[in-house]
């Protein structure tokens, strides 16, 4: 059974709405004895249609949080909570613009990953295209598609 298939299967957990106002959104969610916080946060303007997804894990880090993978389990459980937690805020804020980060410390094979799931996840409507790929991470953004077109429809006929 491939992976999309497994996900579809699992249920998200229960979230914790922890904040929710006009330019930020969090939620926590509990996986045994893990804790993780999935956040939406709108820029500043003038690029205010234009908002930022990740997900931490909490707990006894440095800074109280890491986005690195820990080993500790229910990577299927997370998963499916980060895609409710996306439909969620997509239905609630309808951002033009959605931003992620995928790490490259662990290799390419995260990036892909997310880059698979977050196509799955993000409804039809926006366009998929790598805003940077630094050294250290890939930066991805999905974007309307009538504003996709006013971006970078002259952008891709020069390439």
């Amino acid at each position: 059974m491939i992976l999309s298939e497994l996900l579809q299967r699992t249920k998200p957990v229960d979230l914790e709405v922890t904040r929710d106002a006009e330019r930020s959104y969090r939620a926590k969610a509990k996986f045994g004895n893990r804790e993780i916080e999935y956040q939406f946060g709108k820029w500043p303007p003038p690029n205010d249609n234009r908002w930022n997804f990740t997900f931490v894990e909490l707990g006894d880090y440095e800074d109280g949080e890491t986005f690195a993978p820990t080993g500790n389990g229910n990577q299927l459980e997370i998963f499916a909570t980060a895609k409710h937690f996306l439909e969620t805020v997509i239905k609630k804020f309808q951002p033009k613009v959605i931003y992620f980060e995928a790490d490259k410390k662990d290799g390419k094979g995260r990036v892909n990953l997310y880059k698979r799931f977050t196509d799955r996840w993000v409804p039809p409507g926006y366009k998929h295209r790598i805003v940077a790929d630094a050294d250290d991470a890939v930066y991805h953004a999905y974007v309307e598609e009538k504003l996709y077109k006013q971006l970078y429809q002259d952008k891709e006929k020069e390439s």
